[in-house]
């Protein structure tokens, strides 16, 4: 341009600006920022949605872990309701127990404010003398039955022993028989010094006046047989010559003295009979002293009373009942029993049999 005699400057030729070129550049860069731009916020969104799938796996399975508790909760929940109901109902039970042992208490409470600590004092005297007197009466047996074993000791020492010589003390050679258990006699020997019964001298007394008492005493405990000693003859046969006697043997016996409280007091001594009941219908939650409790509101004296509980029904229970026979009357009226509860004579063996006999021949042959 210098060459050709152009008149610009130099700072025309170097400062020139072409408007031109510097926006195609610009544009061409911003364009690529806008490119590198987008991939970075691709990038961040797919990390983002990566992380919340990782976020909805977790919650799920959260959710799941949430649920299984909540299952486990309502579980226990219905199982503690049901022990709840179960403890309501055993304290229901208890709590109607305890009010008729309660009233129980009171009734007996108050049968121990009338007991006489005065005739209680002179019963448990009266005892304590019967005992005295009873425990006196056994050592007397107890004596007799040594004197009885001394005796049989004797007895058996004779029979060891030789025959007696003539310079031997004389014996009366008299046996006595004393009963063992198994129905058996011994022969028992008793001197003469020491015989407390004389034989002769009572038969002769008998015969004297008359009177053979000798069948009214068949039936005593003891009998002796007479025998005569002679020499070295055996003892053990018998001899057809001796004559049979027997001689009752009385124990001492003391007769207690019956004290009475009324001089012109006199009556009999009556035995106290029963009726038995069969009661079925019974409320499962009905107790053994509400049942006592109820009769005795209704003046019933009761006896025994036994608790059954059904096989295939457990909200029913039976009873077995015995009262006294002045009762009867009472539990048979009609409306006695709580609405449900039925009442029957209590069948014995024999009775419960024949019923079952008397349908067997009522039934129609088929």
């Amino acid at each position: 341009m210098f060459l050709n005699g152009d008149d610009s400057s130099i700072d025309d030729v170097f400062r020139k600006v072409d408007h031109y070129s510097i926006s195609d550049q610009s544009k061409t860069v911003t364009h690529d920022c806008n490119i590198i731009e987008m991939r970075v916020t691709v990038q961040t969104l797919l990390e983002r949605v990566v992380l919340l799938e990782k976020n909805e796996i977790e919650n799920k399975r959260i959710i799941k872990n949430i649920k299984t508790e909540n299952d486990k909760l309502k579980t226990e929940l219905s199982s503690t309701n049901e022990r709840l109901n179960q403890h309501l109902i055993n304290c229901e039970r208890k709590f109607t127990q305890y009010d008729a042992n309660h009233k129980l208490i009171n009734q007996q409470s108050k049968a121990i404010g009338e007991f006489d600590f005065n005739s209680y004092t002179a019963n448990v005297k009266r005892f304590d003398s019967e005992l005295e007197r009873h425990s006196k009466l056994s050592v007397s047996l107890q004596k007799n039955i040594s004197e009885l074993k001394w005796n049989s000791k004797q007895s058996y020492a004779s029979k060891v022993t030789p025959p007696g010589t003539p310079d031997s003390p004389h014996t009366t050679g008299i046996q006595i028989h004393s009963s063992t258990r198994s129905g058996q006699l011994s022969p028992i020997e008793i001197p003469e010094s020491r015989s407390p019964v004389t034989c002769k001298q009572n038969i002769e007394k008998r015969y004297s006046n008359g009177i053979d008492n000798s069948d009214n005493v068949t039936g005593l405990p003891y009998k002796t047989h007479e025998t005569q000693n002679e020499g070295n003859r055996d003892i053990s046969k018998p001899n057809t010559e001796n004559i049979t006697y027997k001689i009752p043997v009385r124990l001492e016996g003391v007769t207690s003295h019956v004290e009475t409280t009324n001089e012109n007091f006199f009556t009999g001594v009556t035995k106290n009979r029963t009726a038995r009941y069969y009661l079925s219908g019974i409320d499962s939650k009905s107790t053994r002293a509400g049942i006592l409790s109820y009769l005795e509101t209704k003046n019933v004296h009761v006896t025994y009373l036994r608790l059954f509980s059904t096989r295939n029904n457990d909200r029913r229970i039976s009873a077995k009942l015995n009262i006294a026979e002045n009762c009867a009357e009472i539990v048979e009226t009609e409306n006695f029993w709580p609405k449900g509860v039925y009442c029957r004579k209590w069948l014995s063996n024999r009775e419960w049999n024949q019923r079952f006999t008397d349908d067997a021949h009522h039934e129609p042959d088929s």
